[in-house]
């Protein structure tokens, strides 16, 4: 996670330091992207899930057969509507992307937990 905090705290300098309005709006919208997917993987909610999923086979794969959004729901922790997040039970990674618009783009930021190395930035690794 310290790679996505690093890299909110550039894109936030760069949208500062921008003159042109478009590159600065740009910017300024990778760093809210990212800012979100930060805040909600940080949450103590999420990591009591992660937990959950470590100890309970069962629970993960009721997880993983239902909308992740839904299920973190159920369990007091809201999505925003620029997230999505799928869990693999058959590899055991839980992976999220956040994805906002910016004039005609999309932006969009991912995350991933693996069951083996933990937090990293984008997708979930292929299949073991």
């Amino acid at each position: 996670m310290e790679d996505l905090e690093e890299r909110s705290t550039k894109l936030g300098e760069a949208a500062r330091g921008s003159k042109a309005p478009s590159a600065r709006q740009w910017l300024q919208s990778a760093t809210d992207a990212t800012d979100e997917l930060l805040n909600f993987v940080k949450s103590p909610t999420l990591d009591r899930i992660i937990e959950t999923f470590h100890e309970s086979p069962d629970e993960r794969a009721k997880a993983a057969a239902t909308d992740m959004c839904a299920y973190f729901a159920d369990a007091g922790l809201e999505c925003s509507p620029n997230a999505t997040w799928q869990l693999h039970d058959n590899n055991w990674c839980l992976g999220g992307q956040i994805s906002v618009h910016s004039g005609k783009d999309v932006i969009a930021v991912g995350a991933h937990y693996d069951s083996n190395t933990g937090w990293g930035a984008g997708g979930c690794p292929a299949e073991r």
